[in-house]
């Protein structure tokens, strides 16, 4: 029986394994998966450089996947997701399998030729087979425990009751104000985690769904905080006519702001989308499988789209910085 290699975009390149912290709240059409071998494809399909230089970090993202895919979680996902032809056994299978060829002596080139040998891909294929990707980052940021003149601006933690919360959900504003400095009304007035400089940098975390915080007179201790829930309202970010309109960068957007702390004021109030956190015992990012993401090596889906924890292969094109702090571009 052959093997089944998840493929996931309109071609192949990186070896990646699905964990990071991805949902949806709209209406999509379940796809529909078709099995081909490698050699039925009509693009290329080339692997990454990587295979040989970075062998341990992808042996790393697979273990992560193995452990989920063993995991009390992972059978409730499959309940979930139920998919004929994508099993969690199936997906298990691969993985362990493709674990025992990264740890062998092949060579990059001879890893690719037994992949194609004992591979299929299973190819979406009532879909546009083009996907957007977007780029995920853990950020270092100053923080308090306590709020002062200079940390003013609260992140969350869960508060015990919160699975009993009634539906709809609270809205942005009712649970941290306009202003994003929290309101004693909340419920979740009371579970304030720590306290940013800035009500961007508090949203950026909220963005990326983790961080690690150096906390504020106490030189050398950091925390580290991960995604822990999300109140189910749909997320709502910055739109690009925003950044035509008051003609700004992405990377102007820290400065704008602190100049024009209304407008980012404005703007999340509109996005109802809010993020609650957990004190991570580990200093790496968890995805929501609930084990650490490797970069380049760990994408972000939707678990009720496509299998959890299966491995995959995309192409895509990623921003890097230079040494002299120019961005550059590598398909890969």
């Amino acid at each position: 029986m052959r093997l089944r290699l998840f493929f996931l975009a309109h071609a192949a390149l990186l070896l990646l394994i699905q964990n990071g912290h991805a949902e949806s709240f709209r209406s999509v059409k379940m796809p529909r998966f078709e099995r081909v071998s490698f050699h039925d494809v009509r693009s290329p399909l080339p692997f990454d450089d990587g295979l040989d230089a970075q062998r341990d970090e992808l042996r790393a993202a697979v273990d992560h996947s193995i452990e989920y895919l063993r995991s009390e979680d992972a059978h409730s996902s499959y309940e979930r997701f139920r998919r004929e032809g994508l099993s969690r056994e199936q997906m298990l299978i691969s993985l362990e399998r493709f674990r025992e060829l990264l740890l062998s002596p092949l060579s990059g080139k001879e890893l690719q030729e037994q992949v194609r040998r004992e591979f299929d891909l299973l190819y979406p294929a009532d879909a546009e087979r083009s996907v957007k990707f977007t780029g995920y980052f853990q950020p270092t940021y100053e923080a308090s425990l306590t709020p002062t003149d200079t940390f003013r601006y609260p992140i969350y933690q869960t508060p015990p009751d919160f699975a009993s919360w009634p539906l709809p959900h609270p809205q942005r504003v009712s649970l941290e104000g306009f202003e994003g400095r929290g309101v004693p009304q909340s419920p979740l007035y009371g579970f304030e985690l720590a306290w940013l400089k800035s009500r961007w940098e508090a949203y950026m975390i909220h963005v990326q769904g983790s961080a690690i915080l150096q906390l504020q007179g106490e030189p050398g201790k950091q925390l580290s905080i991960r995604y822990d829930v999300g109140t189910k309202k749909p997320f709502r970010g910055i739109p690009r006519s925003f950044l035509l309109t008051h003609g700004i960068s992405w990377t102007r957007l820290p400065q704008y702001f602190d100049e024009h702390p209304h407008q980012l004021n404005y703007l999340l109030s509109r996005n109802d989308r809010f993020i609650l956190f957990a004190k991570n015992e580990t200093p790496a990012p968890l995805g929501s499988l609930g084990v650490p993401v490797i970069a380049e090596r760990s994408i972000a889906t939707d678990k009720t789209l496509l299998p959890p924890g299966a491995l995959g292969l995309i192409r895509t094109t990623i921003p890097y910085v230079s040494k002299a702090g120019e961005i550059y571009y590598k398909n890969t």
